[in-house]
């Protein structure tokens, strides 16, 4: 274990996908650029419904996990599913310029929390494959640093597929 893992334990999280992306937030934020993605896999290991996924998972990481997720049948990933997408800032402003952004190009707001450390959460109906997630990923990275904020974390829905 490398030095900026030293004294991070991997933690049981709560059922729902927020408490996991909340912890992962977290523990990115503490250990800053170095470490992040190991610190955020760790803390995301005890989710037991869902795992969200860091924006910087390779295009490898990202075949991987739709491999896992259709092994397990927790969602048909060939067919369009409802993705979230999850942003923190210092402050709840850079977030509702964001908001508004990604209204207008189709998502949808799930949640804007100004409390503690302000994080949106916003969802769209969506057919991916890893190699258009990586684009969405990079799509969504830039839209967060125009608005002074950071793109954090994606996750799809395990339920039926969008009809």
């Amino acid at each position: 274990m490398g030095p900026a893992l030293q004294g991070v334990k991997p933690q049981r999280v709560p059922r729902r996908p927020v408490g996991a992306i909340i912890v992962a937030m977290r523990s990115i934020l503490r250990l800053g650029a170095r470490g992040a993605r190991a610190a955020a896999w760790l803390a995301l290991a005890g989710a037991t419904s869902a795992v969200a996924m860091p924006p910087t998972a390779s295009r490898v990481e990202l075949q991987r996990w739709f491999a896992s997720l259709q092994q397990s049948r927790e969602a048909d990933l060939g067919a369009a599913r409802t993705w979230t997408f999850t942003f923190v800032a210092a402050s709840t402003g850079p977030l509702e310029s964001l908001w508004r952004e990604l209204v207008r190009d189709g998502y949808r707001l799930v949640a804007l929390d100004g409390s503690g450390m302000p994080s949106l959460r916003v969802m769209r109906v969506e057919l991916h494959s890893p190699a258009t997630l990586v684009q969405r990923n990079q799509s969504l990275t830039l839209a967060a640093h125009r608005h002074g904020a950071r793109y954090v974390s994606f996750d799809v829905a395990r339920s039926d597929a969008v009809r």
